[in-house]
């Protein structure tokens, strides 16, 4: 006599079962910021590079979307940068808001017999249930100042 999940059954070799493994945890990426400024010798601006430290435990970061704005997050501005570096300049200086989104690949849901929970064919390869973090910070930039090593040649 054998107890399964199926009930009891008394020949073993009627038993037929399906085994399926399904991946469907996909863990949100998380990010650090860190923000350089420096003198530049551009007209009397300050550089301010921008770089996020990102990290996904089940996957890959695959973009990075960045943002500046006022101090209260208003008027926020697209930036070009899709890497984990953002440079920009500032000759006024003023806190601004930078924010950044960053995104992971997905995961691809999946079953021993061929089909993911989405329905596509595993071949597919078409990532779904992608994950994303949202960061904004407020830095104070300083006004551009020459200091005594600044002459006009």
């Amino acid at each position: 006599m054998i107890y399964t999940p199926y009930g009891y059954v008394p020949d073993c070799s009627s038993i037929t079962g399906q085994s399926r493994t399904i991946t469907s945890e996909n863990y949100t990426p998380s990010v650090s910021i860190s923000v350089v400024e420096e003198n530049s010798w551009l007209g009397g601006t300050n550089r301010v590079t921008v770089t996020a430290n990102a990290n996904d435990v089940d996957g890959q970061i695959t973009s990075y979307e960045w943002w500046i704005g006022d101090e209260n997050g208003a008027n926020l501005q697209k930036q070009n940068s899709t890497s984990n570096k953002l440079i920009f300049y500032s000759s006024t200086g003023g806190k601004k808001s930078i924010k950044i989104r960053v995104n992971d690949n997905g995961v691809v849901e999946y079953d021993s017999f061929g089909t993911n929970a989405t329905g596509l064919p595993i071949n597919s390869g078409t990532p779904y249930h992608f994950q994303s973090i949202t960061k904004t910070i407020v830095v104070d930039i300083l006004p551009w100042s020459c200091h005594s090593n600044c002459q006009l040649h």
